[in-house]
């Protein structure tokens, strides 16, 4: 979980609503969590200091870009678009003046 919120621009609390929020994050990690608990925040944040501290972080981000990349795939930052799409009817505000004006 903790090399995903960089890539994602995810803080630890972003990174743990994320992971209940959409079904693609757990997935990406591998959780299960309907089965399993899943770390929160705070668990995320002492596991990305103590491999900061021990300077893994680095390391393991390499290798994991690594072997994505060894199956075609590329790792690259950028924001995370959810929408939702809804029937509306088509000018609504001429409509209303409309009723409005008459």
């Amino acid at each position: 979980m903790g090399l995903s919120a960089p890539v994602d621009n995810l803080s630890d609390p972003g990174l743990e609503d994320a992971v209940h929020d959409r079904l693609s994050f757990p997935r990406l990690l591998g959780l299960d969590p309907i089965h399993h608990k899943v770390p929160d925040e705070k668990t995320v944040l002492h596991f990305r200091r103590l491999l900061e501290s021990h300077g893994l972080a680095e390391a393991l981000f390499v290798q994991v870009c690594a072997g994505l990349a060894a199956q075609g795939l590329l790792v690259k930052t950028g924001t995370v678009v959810d929408a939702t799409l809804l029937a509306a009817p088509s000018n609504t505000k001429t409509r209303l003046a409309r009723v409005f004006t008459r």
